[in-house]
């Protein structure tokens, strides 16, 4: 073998043959290392979410079930004042309802079944779109202007000032830390509206939980993506128990007979000691939520029916049982 044919063959390449085989195994191994990717991109995608919805279901909860331990509150206080007419001012701690015309502001806790308390009317309406079916509940409770004003006291849950409210007119609070004579009326309304927003070039369109309250007639969005909203009340219906016989919803709360406690006759309403709070919370952005045969994940509702979604957002039931401290079961001392 000559040196001129030694310097050819180690200059020789890869056959064709060689190079597809070798093409070949690079597009497998970067299809899986592309599918790997999406993989886990899809997999923190859905537990972002998932950490979202978990978040936002605790927090409407949390926000509900906080007013509702409020329900009914009266200061502790004596109304010493002679010139305040006793059916201005409760007497000795004991609620009383501030406009004997509007039946929600009746009792601590009022609700609405499939429908919106209207803040004008003061009534329970229908939704303005025919695709929300939200319970209403209506809290409602006076101030204890001895907490100060500046951590949320003579505010609604939207943050309005009530003491412009007419359902305060004659009313008035005393300054702050000092016992009030005659403390404001706080009444908040939450339920759900339809919002629609952008995230991420994705128009969301859901529903989200709102609150308003007697310092204007305007509702506020505050958490977006609570997609169903039900009110169960647990009313008792022995005086000497206390306990509620069961949970009923608010369409069924007047056929429920008067029960005498202490000698003081009280509706439904104001037999009321527990509130049953569900909600259906859902991912905003829609995720990968079919099982390894493709079909959707169903869940079941607080109806206790299941629902198979329409789309790939995420879904998940919360539910909670709140008290209510102040359950009206005190009556009204008169004064000396």
């Amino acid at each position: 073998m000559t040196p001129r044919t030694t310097l050819r063959k180690s200059q020789q390449g890869f056959s064709l043959i060689e190079l597809l085989i070798a093409l070949a195994i690079n597009l497998v191994i970067v299809s899986a290392a592309a599918y790997l990717y999406l993989g886990t991109s899809d997999a923190k995608r859905a537990l972002d979410q998932q950490q979202t919805l978990n978040e936002n279901g605790q927090y409407a909860l949390d926000i509900i079930g906080k007013d509702i331990t409020n329900a009914g509150f009266y200061p502790a206080v004596r109304n010493s004042n002679p010139s305040i007419n006793s059916t201005t001012a409760a007497i000795k701690g004991s609620f009383k309802n501030p406009v004997p015309t509007v039946t929600a502001y009746k009792s601590g806790i009022f609700g609405c079944s499939g429908q919106k308390f209207d803040l004008n009317t003061k009534a329970c309406v229908s939704h303005a779109s025919s695709s929300v079916t939200a319970d209403a509940v209506v809290i409602n409770y006076f101030t204890n202007d001895t907490m100060g004003t500046d951590i949320g006291q003579q505010f609604d849950c939207a943050r309005n000032g009530v003491s412009g409210a007419s359902s305060n007119t004659g009313r008035a609070s005393v300054t702050a830390g000092q016992v009030p004579i005659v403390p404001l009326f706080i009444s908040n309304s939450y339920t759900l509206i339809t919002t629609t927003f952008s995230i991420e070039n994705q128009i969301i369109n859901t529903q989200s939980l709102t609150c308003g309250g007697n310092g204007n007639t305007t509702y506020q969005p505050s958490i977006a993506g609570i997609e169903s909203l039900q009110f169960r009340y647990g009313v008792f219906i022995d005086s000497d128990t206390l306990q509620p016989s069961r949970f009923y919803l608010a369409s069924e709360m007047a056929a429920l007979s008067n029960v005498a406690v202490n000698g003081v006759d009280k509706d439904a309403w104001g037999r009321v000691v527990a509130v049953e709070v569900c909600l259906v919370a859902r991912a905003l952005l829609q995720t990968k939520t079919t099982s390894s045969t493709g079909t959707v994940t169903p869940y079941t509702n607080c109806s206790g029916t299941a629902v198979t979604p329409t789309d790939r957002s995420i879904r998940r039931v919360y539910r909670k049982v709140f008290a209510l401290r102040n359950n009206l079961t005190q009556i009204i001392i008169p004064s000396n």
